[in-house]
Parts: C-alpha cells; sequence; structure tokens
C-alpha cells in the first residue's frame, strides 16, 4: 500500500514497497516489540485513533522493519517520499516532476496510521517511524547526501480528501511537462486530455 520514490517521483526498488498481505517474521517480530515497548494502554489509544490494530499487514511495522534492516540503507538514502500507486501515477500524468503529490484520506486509513477523527497521521504512529533506527531521507541541499536528525524527517505525503480537485489537473493532463517535455501520457489516453483529474480513492 505504499511504495517508496526518489526526489523524480520513481520507485527506489522492490525491497522498498510495503504489501497489505505481508506476514514476514521480521515484520511480526517488529510487531511484538512495538506490542512490548507502547503497552497495553497506549496501544488501546492508538487503536481508538486509527480504528487499525497493530498488525503485520499495516504500514508501521512494515517501515520499521525495512528501515531496521542494515541492507536496505542504500535504497533508503535515495527516498524523498513514500507514496501509493494512485499518487505515483497521478504525479507522472501532471507532468509536475517536482510536487509533492497528496494521497487521500481514504489511502492513509488503510496503512493503518492515519489518526481518522482529525484526518492527519496519527503522532504517536509518525513519531515512532520517524525516529526509529536507521531512517534517513535524501537531502535536495547540496552539503549533505542524507538528513537523519528528527527535525529534517519528512517521508509521510500530504494528505486530501478523495474527491479534492487538484489545480492542475482540473481541464485535464498537460501535453507538456514542467521541463518543457512532451508528457508521453497526453497521447497514449484522449480521455484525460479534457477530464477533470481526481485522486481515486
Amino acid at each position: 500500500n505504499l511504495v517508496a520514490v526518489d526526489i523524480f517521483g520513481d520507485p527506489v526498488g522492490e525491497a522498498a514497497t510495503l504489501s497489505y498481505a505481508c506476514n514476514r517474521e521480521d515484520v511480526v517480530k517488529e510487531c511484538q516489540t512495538l506490542r512490548d515497548n507502547l503497552g497495553p494502554e497506549k496501544l488501546e489509544a492508538m487503536y481508538q485513533r486509527t480504528g487499525a490494530p497493530l498488525h503485520p499487514s499495516y504500514a508501521l511495522p512494515q517501515l520499521l522493519a525495512f528501515y531496521h534492516n542494515e541492507e536496505n540503507q542504500p535504497l533508503a538514502m535515495r527516498i524523498d517520499k513514500w507514496k501509493t500507486i494512485s499518487s505515483i501515477c497521478l504525479h507522472r500524468w501532471s507532468g509536475k516532476l517536482h510536487f509533492q503529490m497528496p494521497i487521500s484520506y481514504s489511502e492513509a486509513s488503510w496503512t493503518g496510521m492515519l489518526s481518522f477523527r482529525d484526518c492527519y497521521w496519527d503522532d504517536e504512529a509518525a513519531r515512532i517511524f520517524e525516529t526509529c533506527k536507521g531512517i534517513v531521507q535524501y537531502s535536495h541541499g547540496d552539503d549533505d547526501d542524507e538528513c537523519s536528525d528528527d527535525g529534517c524527517i519528512d517521508l509521510l505525503p500530504p494528505l486530501v480528501d478523495y474527491d479534492a480537485a487538484l489545480p492542475f489537473l482540473t481541464v485535464g493532463i498537460p501535453p507538456y511537462n514542467g521541463n518543457g517535455s512532451e508528457n508521453p501520457y497526453w497521447h497514449r489516453w484522449q480521455e484525460l486530455r479534457s477530464k477533470n483529474v481526481r485522486l481515486f480513492l
């Protein structure tokens, strides 16, 4: 349900792809560690905020398992954001090569990390993720190749309602990308040239 992408919006690799059907041993272990560290009261409070139990099929333990695996560090250092398939598609269709495409509240709820009453990423879940061992983020600056302190980790995508009209797609996908090159999707799908394109879910 989440795919890691680089600054160009391209997936960084298969290992950085989360699956809703996951039951890997390392992810199961992360779930148990989280249960032990949080305790029953905090677990219940998180469940009340997100509506999702702590389970290997949800994003948080899978994200922790990814970053705790030292073999994934080369991939982790290239990650700009974790996105959904639909937001990756919209990003490519839009031609906005460096735009931070949002995901819908519905998609975010599938991660098990959405605080559904206020429609933000759950503070506790985000804190656990953004302060976990091994967390890094690609830096857009010229001085450092990576960013690893708490203040600069911003790996979760922005959130909007599923029917939010994206301003640059209200009249269809553009014939040219932001850098002036031809948008190949404009030629492939005539139906998207004059339609208001919205988030899928």
